[in-house]
């Protein structure tokens, strides 16, 4: 939404039928439903056709299934030649976390790791790589961080 509120022409996907109804509602609230075309997908099993100028991948951590690799590896393949791709996941547990609330077989990507592992070609340039810490309380308002990772590639051609 706030892609559209800026004159972008959106394609919003998740997973969640329930969060695409509440931002269908809430992109006509705002007077954008225009502008945003929503898509239910399972990143793992389809993925939206088309090319597009921007390509966000927020947040594939999940108790879901998902095959990372395989879906960013889909999403630049997704992005159009001087188009962007930007990747948005966790470094690790917020701070108020404890051993017995995380799972053992999570595993949080390192900013080098994750471009290794996805191997793009040479047609990509790294404009970003970094890490931001955040506020992130707990449910019950503890106070904590979290820090998360953030890639911002472009495809050159």
């Amino acid at each position: 939404l706030w892609l559209a509120s800026r004159g972008w022409q959106v394609t919003a996907v998740d997973i969640s039928t329930t969060a695409l109804r509440r931002a269908a509602a809430q992109a006509i609230e705002l007077g954008l439903s225009g502008q945003v075309t929503f898509q239910h997908h399972d990143l793992g099993q389809t993925f939206p056709g088309g090319s597009f100028d921007l390509v966000a991948a927020q947040y594939l951590q999940s108790p879901v299934a998902l095959d990372q690799t395989a879906i960013l590896r889909l999403a630049a393949r997704a992005v159009a030649p001087g188009g962007t791709l930007i990747i948005v996941m966790h470094a690790g547990w917020p701070t108020w976390s404890t051993a017995a609330q995380q799972p053992a077989d999570v595993v949080f990507p390192t900013l080098e790791g994750l471009l290794t592992t996805l191997a793009l070609p040479p047609t990509w340039k790294v404009d970003t790589l970094a890490s931001v810490q955040r506020s992130a309380p707990s449910s019950e308002g503890r106070p904590g961080t979290r820090t998360d990772h953030v890639w911002r590639l472009t495809r050159t051609t």
